[in-house]
């Protein structure tokens, strides 16, 4: 009968923990385009936008970076801590993601300039 109660408990406890563990999984958004009208605003303490030749900060992480892509005519990859973020379309607000370590953000193959995010206690 202790062995029926224990398998029991078990299930039971992998059923409530498994939407926590869901969560952690996706917890980090894909990069995408940002939607006409819905442009956050960089707080400095959770979200951070910025553009080329720019920085921003966020006092806590992880923090959700949204990046402005410059006017180049044509599509451009925006490659953030030399990896490859993808593939978005020139003037879009994008958002990168979320993000626990200091950023460098720069569009492979060109001469734009870097834009940067830091975060707590990382230095990049």
């Amino acid at each position: 009968m202790f062995k029926r109660y224990a398998s029991f408990a078990r299930v039971t406890a992998v059923l409530l923990f498994l939407p926590l563990l869901g969560a952690c999984v996706t917890n980090n958004p894909r990069p995408a385009v940002v939607e006409e009208g819905r442009t956050p605003t960089s707080d400095g303490v959770m979200t951070a936008v910025v553009e080329p030749g720019k920085a921003g900060r966020c006092s806590v992480s992880p923090c959700r970076v949204y990046y402005r892509t410059p006017d180049a005519g044509g599509p451009v990859t925006v490659v953030a801590n030399n990896q490859i973020v993808g593939n978005f379309p020139s003037n879009t607000l994008v958002s990168l993601g979320d993000f626990s370590e200091s950023l460098r953000i720069s569009i492979q193959g060109s001469d734009t300039p870097t834009a940067y995010v830091n975060m707590p206690n990382t230095n990049r």
